[in-house]
């Protein structure tokens, strides 16, 4: 009788929906904390619009996504994210109330020249 059963069920195994769910469960009550600051810290948590600074002698434009003291997220128009240590981070500007990515024959391009064809 045991021989029978062709698809065993793997109880020790959760489905990908369940994984999906634990993930949920555990991810959107930590939502919640993206606001708050830390010790010494500015408030964390993307804002609204498009900013420019200059890195060195390079500007950058983006959305920040997060800041503290020490360090800057910010999601770039060609989609990449760029770790900017905030003290060489200056000239903040707002440049766009909303992020607006580059288009896409611009981002092919970058990548053709980055990756070749």
């Amino acid at each position: 009788m045991a021989g029978s059963i062709k698809n065993p069920i793997d109880y020790a195994r959760p489905s990908n929906k369940t994984r999906f769910v634990l993930i949920l469960a555990i991810c959107l009550p930590l939502r919640g904390l993206a606001g708050t600051t830390c010790a010494g810290d500015v408030p964390v948590g993307p804002l609204p619009g498009m900013v420019e600074c200059r890195v060195g002698e390079i500007r950058t434009e983006g959305m920040i996504l997060t800041w503290s003291s020490s360090e800057i997220i910010l999601l770039t128009r060609d989609g990449s994210v760029k770790h900017i240590p905030r003290s060489l981070a200056a000239d903040f500007r707002k440049t766009s109330d909303t992020l607006v990515p580059l288009p896409i024959h611009d981002v092919r391009s970058q990548l053709q020249r980055e990756f070749g064809t």
